[in-house]
Order: structure tokens, then C-alpha cells, then sequence
């Protein structure tokens, strides 16, 4: 009965769905949907008439945009803007979607490019240029979509379309594409202008929006920002997109979303990957970066009293060109798209973005503009940021990087800056190295001259752990010996490591570095590997290129890099020259019998040294590929680092023939930690015994109850 009821229930619930459909499509027709729009074909050029600015008579306007096409160009040849003298950028543009296919640096400096595509090639560096595939072509700064909600919210593809070129000079470049009925009435107009700074690294883009007709539109507007970017490192592929917003609580700009290609690439065309939303604030700029060098776009105020608007990106997405590759490509794709926006009927619309495109190192930042290094304004900072900011802090990179530069300013040579720089580093750290060496040296030492004691007490008492812990801390109260020193030697070495890090990043991403030669013969560029020997075509060493870890070092190896192997070397030669206890001490260590699997001091410090060794073999493998500077700063270390070994291994026997000669001290002054094992020995000892005497207690009772 329950079932049928139910089987009723379902039939009739049905019954009214498909009731309630047919009178709701018969009372409210649904608007029919238009198709995904695809790129028009590309009608016949217009009529002079109709390429011309002033709006033709109106006519009536459709109700769908399927009526509507846009007018193509009459040529895709590209033309370049910025050859004049006081140019530093040369932008080269496409009338296919009116965008930026290349970006070439052309500051000059005594007669040189300033940024050379290599360092032995008086070339221009070409920061952005276009990504292919064997579909399409992706550009910069493309007009990408156009949508107008009183056509059906429909939308027409514009980075395929070819533009009109309206005007053409050395300093600027002016696009146009004209919405048309079909009887070749004017409907909207789109313009983006581009127009060169003169002596600076900036570009002005315009997007202007003409509404022609009788009538208000609604519009929506998706545009790109740069793709394409060149990689700098030949190791690690530092390229990333970076989107920052103005924080309306504090006032300042602050990263809003960073992204490398990987994550954008687990997104697919239709799930971009969200860089900004409303909520979050309102957009201060976008950019693309790599090692050095950077492409920012950002909305500006049309006329310099007026205010700044960024009403035409309202939400900032991220994507890629190419996704199923598995190469690593500058193809970012940001797309910054709009909120709905009214064009009044014969009014227009309009926003401004400059582009800078250069380094993105603040010093330089600030002389061309000095907003761009203020936090409450442009803040360009946070790109630079972002290549420095590994497992360190923030300020230690640019106060090492100061000071190289400081040390250049009187050397003239970055690379003998880089070595004074490690000198004066490991001399202020000295007192903490000496430190370190010592109480290692001195733990292991101390270790060794009571493993005869620690064996005859582990032999003594291996039935009782709680009596062994307690009799090993009375014998290290006795003797002076703290068996945390080992870890407390180790304190230096932590707080040495975020100078050490922070030397590392600076020196990594510091622009000043590139193509600034050491020798001008060897080492003729501190930013890439010294390459003594190129390889034409790059080789691979059967067998080590197929091993995991490191087997990308022998393969596709395009040069024979001498700096790492010497590194490496140094590293070797401070290891056999650090501190080591006596071999006497080890020697009556190591005649102590021990247990099974159980470890001598001197297993343990051959153990120590293996590491070592270990490390001088991983070391020249993983700096292989890094810059010149950077091997040569580790290796500068390591040299000093065997000197200031020498140094304390003296102290150390000099110290130790002084003990030698005054003999076993009458009186020796209890440490901090020493008091405290005897102080927790007599503790352990005094709950051991009222544990026994509580067991003695429990045992009794219940004979004398039973009695």
C-alpha cells in the first residue's frame, strides 16, 4: 500500500512539473539564445564613405547583434613606434586586435643598449614578443571581447580582428573598428591609441568607446594585458603574473593574487583562474615579470587634473595560451575585464592605462617615477618582492644589496665587491663561527673522554633506564660536560643562515649584476654561468642524464661551467680543515666496548664528515646552472670559511696544551646547564624513591588485610 502511494505521488508530481512548464513557456516566451559568437569572416573593405568619423545617417537598429558586423582593416602589416632619439622603448603593434607584439628596450648609454639581448651582442632586449601555436597568435594588449546587453547580450571576438589604422607616427599609433548594420550604418566605434613617453620606459594606451546611434548601450569589455615575457634564469623559471589592488581599510596598494604558469595552467580556457574581484578592491595594476624586468599596465586620469578611474576593469582573471604544453612559457594571459558600462546615445567612454616596461628594481623605479616606489600610490615594489623573498626577510635582501652597491661604488668591479662584501660578512659573524667550531669541538672531545664511563654505566644498569638516565646526569654534573652543546652550537648557524639566504635572493634578482663582468676573459657576466666551453649543439652524458635528482645536469648541457666545479673544491678543503678532537681521545674511544649498533664518537664524526662530502658533490650539481655571482660569492665564503678554520684549530691546541700543562683543575666553576642536570639528577632520585616507597606500601597492604 505504502509503495503505490508513493508511485502516486511521483506520477502526479511529474504531472504538475510538466504542467507548469508549458504555462509558464506559453505566458513568458524565453528570449531566444543567441550562439557562441565565432570571428566573422572579414567582409569587403568599406566605402571611403564609411570609414570616415563623422556618424551616417541613423537607421534602425537590430534587435540581435547577429545583424551586426565589425568592418575589417585594409592591411595586417605591422608598424613600430619609438625610433626617435629620446626614446627608450620600441613598440612594434598589430592591427589584429589592435595589440603589442613586441617590446624591445632601446636605451642607449655611451653609444650601447643599456639592456642587451646578450652580453656580447650590441642588441636590444626584447622583453615581450608573441606566443604561437599552430592555431592561433596571441599578442599584447589585444582588445580581446565586446559585449552590448541591448543586442542580446551578444559578443564579438576582436583580438582576430584586423583594425583600421586612423593614424601613424614615430611616437604613435591610433586603431579603429566601427560596429555596422547591414546596410553599412554606424553603430559604435572602438579606438585604442598607443603613444610613446619620450625619455622614459612608458606607453600610454587609450580605449574610447563612441556610442553612434540614438540610443543608450550597455557595453562589457575584456582586454589582455602583456604575454610573452622572455625568461632570464637558465635554471629556475622565475616568470610570474602579479595583480595588486588598492586596500580600502589602509590606503595602500597591496598584491591582490601572484601566479606561476603551473597554477594557471590546471585551469582550463572556460575556469580562469580569479587574480581580482570587486570584494577585494579596486585594481591598481596588473604585470607579467621575470628575474629582472617586468611589464606593468595600470589606469591613469586622461588629463593630469583630473582623477584616475579604473571603471573599465572591474574583475581580473588569468590564464594561459597554451595549456597543453608542457614547457615552460611566458604564455600569462590576464584578462582584464569590465563591469556593464552605459555609453550615453552619441556619448562615449573612455579609460587610459600607461604601461611601463623595464626593470624592476626600485632605484630605477623611482627615477622614472617616484609614485612607483610609493605604497600609498603605485607601489611597483611588491613585483620586486616577489623575486626576493625566499625563506628570508623582506628587508635583509636590500640592505645586503645596498651595501654591494655601496662597495661597487668605490671598486668599480661587482665581482671583487661580491668578495669584500663575504669578507665583511664573515667578519662580523666571526665571533659567532669561532663560537660554533669550538663547542663542537669541545663536545666531541668531551663525548670521547667519557664513552669508557658511559659504557661501564649502560653495562651497569641495562636493566633499569630510569636509574641509567639518573646516574648519566650525575656523571655529566660531574665531569662539566653539557650534552646540549652540540645543539647549542648549532644556534649560530641559524642565525647566520637568513644573511646567508638573504645574500643569495638579492644577489640573485639584482639587475646590476647582468652582463657586469668579473674578468672580461672568464667570467664576463656575474648573472649567468661562466661557461668556459659551449657546446654546439647542447650534450647529454649517457646514463648520469637519466638519474633522478640531478640527472637534468648532464643533460642538454649547453656549456662547461668551471666556477661550480671550484666551488666545490673550496667546499672539500673546508671540510678536511675543521676542527676534529685528538686522535688520541679518538683512539680511546674507540677501544671502549660498545653494544650492538651502537655508534663510537669516532664512527659518529666519520659519519659527520661523509655528509660533508656528500654536501661538496650535491653543492657544484645544484649551483651548476646558477649565475657566476653567486657561485663565486659561496666559493669566497668557503675560502675565507678554511682560513677561519686554520685560525680557531690554532686556538683550539693552543687551549688545549694550556689545560695540559696546568693539570686537572682544583675548583672548576659549575655552568648554568651543569647545575641544572644535577639539580634534576637529585630530583629524578628523590621521586624514584618515593615511587619505591609507594610500591612498598601498596605490596604490604594486602597482606595485612588478608592477616
Amino acid at each position: 500500500m505504502q509503495a503505490r502511494q508513493v508511485l502516486t505521488g511521483l506520477l502526479l508530481a511529474l504531472a504538475a512539473f510538466v504542467a507548469y512548464q508549458y504555462l509558464i513557456s506559453h505566458l513568458f516566451p524565453e528570449r531566444p539564445v543567441e550562439p557562441p559568437a565565432s570571428a566573422p569572416a572579414p567582409p569587403q573593405p568599406p566605402s571611403p564613405l564609411a570609414q570616415a568619423t563623422a556618424p551616417s545617417p541613423q537607421a534602425s537598429i537590430p534587435a540581435t547583434g547577429r545583424e551586426l558586423v565589425f568592418t575589417a582593416g585594409l592591411s595586417t602589416e605591422s608598424l613600430t613606434i619609438g625610433r626617435r632619439g629620446t626614446d627608450q622603448l620600441e613598440l612594434v603593434l598589430s592591427p589584429r586586435g589592435a595589440s603589442v607584439e613586441y617590446i624591445r628596450l632601446i636605451a642607449l648609454e655611451k653609444g650601447r643598449y643599456v639592456y642587451r639581448a646578450a652580453v656580447d651582442r650590441d642588441e636590444p632586449y626584447e622583453l615581450v614578443s608573441p606566443v604561437y601555436s599552430a592555431e592561433s597568435v596571441w599578442t599584447s594588449f589585444a582588445a580581446r571581447e565586446l559585449q552590448v546587453r541591448e543586442f542580446g547580450n551578444y559578443s564579438w571576438p576582436l583580438d582576430g580582428l584586423v583594425w583600421t589604422v586612423a593614424e601613424s607616427s614615430p611616437e604613435h599609433a591610433v586603431f579603429t573598428a566601427t560596429l555596422r548594420t547591414g546596410d553599412d550604418q554606424d553603430v559604435l566605434r572602438l579606438t585604442v591609441s598607443y603613444r610613446l613617453a619620450p625619455d622614459r620606459p612608458l606607453c600610454y594606451r587609450e580605449l574610447k568607446v563612441e556610442n553612434l546611434s540614438e540610443q543608450s548601450l550597455t557595453v562589457l569589455l575584456t582586454q589582455h594585458a602583456a604575454t610573452g615575457i622572455r625568461r632570464e634564469s637558465p635554471q629556475y623559471d622565475m616568470r610570474r603574473a602579479i595583480v595588486a589592488a588598492m586596500d580600502p581599510k589602509s590606503q595602500t596598494v597591496r598584491v591582490s593574487k601572484t601566479a606561476q604558469r603551473s597554477e594557471m595552467r590546471r585551469r582550463h580556457h572556460d575556469e580562469l583562474l580569479d587574480l581580482l574581484t570587486p570584494n577585494q578592491g579596486s585594481f591598481a595594476w596588473a604585470a607579467i615579470i621575470n628575474r629582472f624586468f617586468g611589464v606593468f599596465i595600470r589606469p591613469v586620469a586622461s588629463e593630469p587634473d583630473a582623477a584616475g578611474a579604473a571603471s573599465l576593469v572591474h574583475f581580473v582573471k588569468g590564464t594561459v595560451a597554451l595549456p597543453d604544453v608542457d614547457e615552460k612559457l611566458g604564455d600569462f594571459l590576464i584578462r582584464l575585464s569590465s563591469a556593464p558600462v552605459v555609453v550615453p546615445a552619441r556619448g562615449q567612454v573612455s579609460q587610459k592605462f600607461e604601461i611601463y616596461a623595464g626593470p624592476t628594481d626600485p632605484e630605477i623605479l623611482e627615477q622614472v617615477n617616484p609614485e612607483f616606489v610609493d605604497r600609498a600610490k603605485v607601489y611597483y615594489n611588491l613585483a620586486h618582492a616577489a623575486g626576493t623573498s625566499c625563506c628570508t626577510f623582506q628587508p635583509l635582501p636590500q640592505l645586503m644589496v645596498g651595501l654591494l652597491h655601496a662597495i661597487h661604488f668605490v671598486v668599480r668591479n661587482y665581482g671583487i665587491a661580491i668578495i669584500i662584501l663575504v669578507l665583511i660578512v664573515r667578519t662580523v659573524l666571526h665571533p659567532l663561527s669561532v663560537y660554533q667550531q669550538k663547542q663542537m669541538y669541545r663536545m666531541q672531545e668531551s663525548m670521547a673522554r667519557l664513552q669508557p664511563k658511559l659504557a661501564a654505566l649502560r653495562e651497569r644498569y641495562a636493566n633499569d633506564k630510569v636509574r641509567l638516565n639518573q646516574e648519566m646526569m650525575q656523571l655529566y654534573a660531574k665531569e662539566g660536560v653539557n650534552p646540549m652543546a652540540g645543539l647549542v652550537g648549532m644556534l649560530p648557524l641559524f642565525i647566520q643562515m637568513p644573511i646567508l639566504v638573504a645574500l643569495w635572493s638579492g644577489l640573485n634578482s639584482d639587475i646590476f649584476l647582468r652582463h657586469a663582468p668579473f674578468d672580461g676573459w672568464w667570467i664576463k657576466d656575474l648573472a649567468a654561468p661562466d661557461a668556459v666551453l659551449s657546446f654546439d649543439p647542447p650534450v647529454s652524458i649517457p646514463i648520469l642524464a637519466q638519474l633522478p635528482l640531478i640527472g637534468f645536469v648532464f643533460r642538454d648541457v649547453p656549456s662547461l661551467n668551471l666556477l661550480p666545479i671550484l666551488m666545490g673544491l673550496s667546499m672539500w678543503l673546508q671540510q678536511k680543515y675543521m676542527p676534529k678532537p685528538a686522535l688520541a681521545v679518538q683512539a680511546q674511544s674507540a677501544s671502549t666496548p660498545r653494544r650492538p649498533g651502537q655508534l663510537s664518537p669516532e664512527d659518529q664524526i666519520r659519519q659527520q664528515r661523509i655528509v660533508g662530502y656528500m654536501m661538496t658533490i650535491m653543492f657544484p650539481f645544484m649551483f651548476y646552472y646558477m649565475p657566476s655571482g653567486l657561485n663565486l660569492y659561496w666559493m669566497a665564503t668557503n675560502v675565507f670559511g678554511i682560513g677561519e678554520s686554520l685560525l680557531i684549530r690554532r686556538q683550539l691546541e693552543a687551549e688545549r696544551k694550556r689545560r695540559e700543562a696546568a693539570g686537572p683543575a682544583a675548583v672548576q666553576r659549575e655552568s648554568f646547564v651543569v647545575r641544572l642536570l644535577r639539580r634534576m639528577a637529585s630530583q629524578a632520585e628523590e621521586l624514584q624513591r618515593k615511587a619505591d616507597a609507594l610500591a612498598e606500601r601498596d605490596r604490604v597492604r594486602p597482606r595485612k588485610e588478608k592477616d
